[in-house]
């Protein structure tokens, strides 16, 4: 999709299907998705996800670095402290040393791991 691509509002409980590039804003937002898996792998813009039931970053484009809009999910709490333009490698870092399990759980040892490449202090 060369501009934006929005699946809001529908209910959604995967992103199967969804197209793998997005070359502006991909809107993803208030549906019921546990999982960012099987979404778009390039995502020019901004990521709007907010207001589901995600529980972790899983299937998060690997080299993002656009706006994203993720309150309103289980896994803003992993996130809300920190500051925003350290997002998208906090998430990154999250998925590539699996800091957080399909459930949601936070493996500390991982998380500590995560923090300090970004440059800050975990306290759990």
């Amino acid at each position: 999709v060369s501009g934006n691509f929005d699946c809001s509002r529908n209910n959604l409980k995967t992103l199967e299907g969804s197209p793998k590039w997005v070359g502006n804003n991909f809107y993803c937002d208030h549906n019921k998705l546990t999982s960012l898996e099987d979404g778009p792998e390039v995502v020019i813009g901004g990521y709007y996800c907010y207001n589901n039931k995600l529980v972790s970053f899983k299937g998060f484009p690997e080299d993002f670095d656009g706006y994203i809009s993720i309150i309103d999910n289980p896994v803003y709490n992993l996130i809300e402290n920190i500051p925003q333009e350290k997002w998208n490698k906090f998430i990154y870092w999250c998925n590539e040393l699996n800091a957080i399990d399909d459930n949601g759980n936070v493996n500390d040892e991982w998380m500590e791991e995560v923090y300090q490449k970004i440059g800050l202090k975990y306290e759990d």
